[in-house]
């Protein structure tokens, strides 16, 4: 029975800390590192049959780290790096040699020290640990990367150019991208709608860099439908949705921009890069704070409620500024005195400086109590984090997932002391509803959602 609302899976054995979902099977891996599937037949329980509740996989040799299904058949990344899949096997897609359908998980041939994986329509790739992809399964469109449109390989083969360096990978429909150390976005396959971000249309058999993005980055974020990238000698380009005029390059369309582009009048001078949900701010190499994108709430801190698609002064903020913190409702700057001002939305306190409103603030305030002695800021969905010069950490903001840390589900709008977080700290990060804290030991400590 199709349903338009969620409801909730029954009969799981244990508590489940990730799930997958594929072309006609869905799968839950439980706390414990087993295995539950449910949906089309052939859900690794030596059985054809289809189950609408979940039903555990069998014959596994080893707890399972992650799971990914594709059309018909699925494949888990155990513990010690070992692959197993199971499920429909006419392209080869399970990588054991052969085309023979597994009704419960079978070895994939040669593979071990596996670090990713991904499997798309009947194909599947992975990277292992010195840094080398391999993929097996249907052929078409190149998406193999063996310089060839194959029909089938039904045993793991390497990929052409990528031996080494790669970090982590992606299978599309019918493309593969990859990430490299150097820094490249490296895609392969069909192209016909432009998904290989390379500016042109037309298969590629063989991995190719995606545009202007072929090295040399030196820091990236991702935003809600848009990603920027600095390069090493400061220049920014970003791609993704025009809508509110993120991308930066003066255009405010319904029609994405699929390869990056150059954000309009910065040149080299870009410090810092921070992305929102539909907005980005920057600090310049001069130590000045710019913004662009969604206005709304006055999110860009210019003193108005209009989007822009090209970058304009923060107001108050032409120098001085340290870094720069893009969030969901507000955004949030640290000085080079260890001050911190926001600016945006402040219904739950998220501004800091003791009000709660639902008007916008459209130019930066002080956040109370944070005038010095501040390192580091970071601003989530609706709360932000302070690091300060003493290893602790302060927070404030919407507070119903506890993701300011003090012991309650009390949004405050002025910052409150992390507990047990009052030294230690070297760096923090908030996403979401969610906090963390980078210990100087080397642990990490979370909050929140």
């Amino acid at each position: 029975t199709s349903t338009s609302s969620p409801v909730s899976v029954t009969g799981l054995s244990g508590p489940a800390v990730a799930i997958a979902a594929g072309g006609n099977q869905t799968c839950a891996l439980l706390a414990k590192g087993s295995l539950q599937c449910w949906g089309q037949g052939r859900l690794g329980d030596g059985t054809t049959t289809s189950r609408s509740t979940p039903t555990p996989v069998t014959g596994l040799s080893a707890p399972v780290a992650r799971v990914v299904i594709g059309s018909n058949h699925i494949c888990a990344l155990l513990i010690g790096g070992t692959l197993q899949c199971w499920g429909s096997n006419g392209n080869g897609q399970l990588g054991d040699g052969s085309t023979t359908t597994r009704l419960v998980p079978t070895n994939v041939s040669g593979l071990s020290s596996v670090t990713g994986l991904s499997a798309g329509n009947a194909e599947t790739c992975v990277v292992v640990s010195d840094g080398a992809i391999k993929c097996w399964g249907w052929g078409a469109y190149g998406k193999l990367g063996r310089g060839v449109v194959q029909s089938i390989n039904s045993s793991p083969q390497s990929v052409l150019g990528l031996t080494r360096g790669a970090v982590d990978l992606a299978v599309g429909g019918n493309h593969v991208c990859v990430t490299t150390v150097g820094g490249s976005i490296r895609c392969w396959g069909r192209n016909s709608e432009g998904q290989l971000g390379l500016g042109y249309f037309g298969l590629q058999l063989t991995p190719t860099d995606v545009s202007d993005v072929s090295g040399g980055t030196a820091a990236i974020s991702a935003g809600g439908f848009h990603a920027c990238a600095r390069d090493t000698g400061g220049n920014l380009k970003c791609w993704g949705s025009r809508s509110s005029g993120a991308v930066g390059d003066g255009v405010i369309s319904p029609a994405p921009q699929t390869t990056p582009v150059v954000v309009a009048g910065i040149g080299a001078s870009v410090a810092q890069v921070s992305t929102g949900l539909s907005n980005t701010c920057l600090v310049t190499t001069a130590g000045g704070a710019k913004c662009w994108g969604s206005g709304s709430n006055g999110l860009l801190g210019d003193g108005t409620t209009a989007n822009r698609a090209t970058p304009g002064d923060v107001t108050g903020l032409t120098a001085g500024v340290a870094a720069i913190s893009a969030g969901y409702s507000s955004s949030c700057a640290l000085t080079t005195a260890g001050g911190v001002k926001c600016w945006g939305y402040g219904y739950d306190g998220q501004l800091g400086n003791g009000t709660s409103t639902f008007s916008a603030q459209t130019t930066p305030v002080d956040v109370t109590g944070l005038t010095s002695g501040v390192a580091a800021i970071s601003s989530g969905s609706n709360s932000s984090c302070a690091l300060m010069n003493t290893g602790g950490v302060k927070c404030w903001g919407t507070n119903g997932s506890g993701q300011l840390g003090d012991g309650t589900t009390i949004s405050r709008s002025t910052p409150v002391d992390v507990v047990g977080l009052s030294s230690g700290v070297s760096a923090i990060s908030t996403r979401g509803s969610v906090a963390c804290a980078l210990m100087s030991s080397g642990s990490v400590k979370c909050w929140g959602n």
